[in-house]
């Protein structure tokens, strides 16, 4: 009896620290941020401000009308003096004016157009994001479960048993998707990884507490730690594609 006290101990001890070391859900929540960046990405629609402006309209002054200019009598013929003759201006020669080439407006440059992200990928972000954040949830959960572990309580075997399905029908659902489009393979490969050792771990811890077998419970540790590296990747790649389009 003082053997089986003494390995039920252990095993709730492991199960606190398996506790503290599901940093999955967290990391899962980071890339569930991406996600939700992903599927936000503004398409910006720049137009055209065209602003009418109005010519100010200048007074013009009336132009004076000139007084009447008085007319001098002029002499007769006979009385006015020959006017001597003058030699004829010899006319200058006319100076052509420099031709001014064509003003040449430049062509105009089309502005590069913004990188936009397709459907496909778009479809692909919807369709993974309630898998991501449930899983996310479920280790959140699992965590404080583990943290205050009565595996003898039927309502404490409720509550793991509702993540642990969680995290199982995603690992499924993600797995059984097809037509990820190419620029996603392989974050998805990267993530069906992950949530393949979550999985694991799940069925690992069943059957440490199921037996109180602290090997299976180490095990589960190490599918955990497994899927919490997996996933930290998995944000990595996604935020490299995202890069692209910043």
């Amino acid at each position: 009896m003082a053997s089986a006290s003494r390995s039920s101990s252990r095993l709730v001890k492991i199960l606190v620290l398996i506790a503290g070391g599901i940093g999955g859900g967290v990391v899962f929540c980071c890339l569930l941020g991406l996600v939700l960046n992903l599927l936000g990405q503004p398409v910006e629609d720049y137009e055209d401000t065209v602003q009418v402006m109005q010519s100010e309209v200048s007074t013009t002054e009336p132009t004076a009308t000139p007084a009447p200019t008085e007319v001098a009598t002029t002499a007769p013929l006979a009385t006015v003096a020959p006017r001597p003759t003058e030699r004829p201006v010899e006319p200058s020669p006319t100076t052509e004016p420099t031709p001014v080439p064509p003003t040449i407006e430049p062509t105009p440059i089309p502005p590069t157009p913004e990188p936009a992200i397709s459907s496909e990928v778009q479809a692909y972000t919807l369709a993974i994001y309630p898998y991501v954040d449930s899983v996310g949830q479920a280790l959140g959960e699992m965590s404080y479960l583990l943290l205050n572990p009565s595996i003898n309580d039927d309502t404490w075997r409720t509550e793991m048993i509702v993540q642990i399905m969680t995290i199982r029908t995603a690992h499924s659902e993600l797995s059984d998707m097809d037509n990820i489009p190419g620029d996603m393979q392989n974050i998805h490969n990267s993530l069906t990884g992950a949530t393949g050792d979550c999985d694991a771990m799940t069925h690992s811890l069943v059957r440490g507490i199921d037996n109180e077998n602290v090997a299976d419970i180490e095990e589960a540790a190490r599918y955990m730690e497994g899927c919490t590296e997996k996933i930290e990747y998995t944000t990595l790649l996604m935020n490299d594609y995202m890069a692209a389009y910043d």
